[in-house]
């Protein structure tokens, strides 16, 4: 079976950090994987042309000295939950790369431009793994989030506020784009293991022949069925609520497979996508 072999779990919020590095644990028992966490955090000294116009050094220096404070606070929390979940499941920390096979965790800390360490670190691991950020988050989570799905020419899998399953029952998207075919390779691992997997696919919208996925997956003994409906509307409800009926607990997609202008100005299946999942949402641009 395909197989990820090393897997990065990126935390920077402690209300999600435990179903982020959950979720990555399971993964990593069920490939025989590296799990590195990854906890990036930016410098508050960086922010000082920004804030220090019209403020003293001294002001300057105590705003600085709390930020590192609480940023420090902060990471030591992240780094307790990963120890306590490490401890509690008894799982091999490994700091030397080896071929062979075995679940086993890294931590990794970096101080820097979230998005560049996040997407740095992406493009050297088979998976990125991180909290999928809330429709009221800042623009750091999401500029985090542009940079695992866009910079590191990896499937990045999205974990939701809710206890997912394992990828049971596998909901795949598809139209044929590049984008599309590359979530699905990127899926291989998740695919091949999966108790139920269904093409879903907007009849509209379809370039390639779910047929011709079909056999794409059969020849890697994956038996998947495939259902093309019309839409009158957006595709991506419709998407969403077909998964549901079919009983999905994962949903595998290409991003973006229009111009991301495109999808500013005409909503797009991605943007809904994004917004509204509560089952882990695999992605690849």
């Amino acid at each position: 079976m395909t197989q990820y072999r090393t897997i990065l779990a990126y935390i920077d919020d402690i209300a999600t950090a435990a179903d982020v590095l959950s979720f990555a644990f399971e993964i990593g028992k069920q490939q025989g994987a590296h799990v590195q966490v990854l906890n990036a955090h930016g410098e508050p000294a960086s922010t000082i042309p920004l804030v220090g116009e019209g403020m003293s050094a001294t002001m300057v220096g105590e705003m600085i000295a709390m930020a590192e404070t609480r940023q420090a606070e902060r990471s030591m929390k992240l780094k307790q939950v990963f120890g306590s979940m490490v401890t509690e499941r008894n799982i091999p920390i490994a700091t030397i790369p080896s071929a062979e096979e075995g679940f086993t965790v890294s931590w990794r800390e970096e101080a820097g431009l979230e998005e560049d360490i996040l997407a740095r670190a992406g493009r050297l691991v088979d998976l990125v793994v991180m909290a999928r950020p809330a429709p009221t988050a800042d623009e750091t989570a999401f500029l985090t989030l542009n940079a695992a799905l866009m910079e590191t020419g990896r499937p990045l899998l999205l974990v939701p506020s809710a206890k997912p399953v394992l990828g049971k029952t596998i909901a795949l998207f598809w139209n044929g784009s590049v984008e599309a075919s590359n979530a699905a390779a990127g899926a291989l691992p998740f695919l091949e293991r999966a108790q139920k997997v269904v093409v879903l696919s907007a009849a509209e919208e379809t370039q390639t022949k779910p047929s011709e996925l079909l056999n794409y997956l059969a020849w890697r003994g994956i038996k998947a069925t495939a259902h093309c409906f019309p839409v009158t509307g957006q595709a991506g409800p419709l998407l969403l609520e077909e998964a549901g009926k079919q009983g999905a607990d994962m949903v595998v997609m290409g991003a973006y497979t229009h111009s991301r202008l495109r999808q500013f100005i005409m909503g797009g299946v991605t943007r809904y996508v994004l917004r509204t999942p509560t089952i882990p949402l695999l992605l690849n641009h």
